[in-house]
């Protein structure tokens, strides 16, 4: 299988469930659940929002600068230039 069809695969595997709890002025804030992984995070905005769901659907942590965005892995948050390892 090619790296190309292994990202598909992945991609296919990521199942989310998001519940909206706030939405005040252009922010949204609510709870994301990944089924496969069983673990719920928050999340505080729609941009931390989006960044739970690539980080799920590529199963790596990645880092957006200037933001300080919570992660699937280990309740951590992720900060300016950190690498996934």
């Amino acid at each position: 299988m090619t790296d190309a069809e292994l990202q598909i695969e992945k991609i296919r595997a990521s199942t989310f469930v998001v519940e909206v709890l706030f939405c005040t002025g252009w922010t949204l804030q609510g709870n994301i659940t990944w089924l496969e992984k069983e673990k719920t995070q928050s999340f505080r905005s729609l941009m931390e929002l989006v960044a739970l769901i690539q980080e799920g659907c590529t199963w790596s942590k990645s880092s957006t600068p200037e933001s300080q965005l919570r992660s699937w892995f280990e309740n951590s948050i992720l900060m300016q230039g950190e690498q996934s390892g």
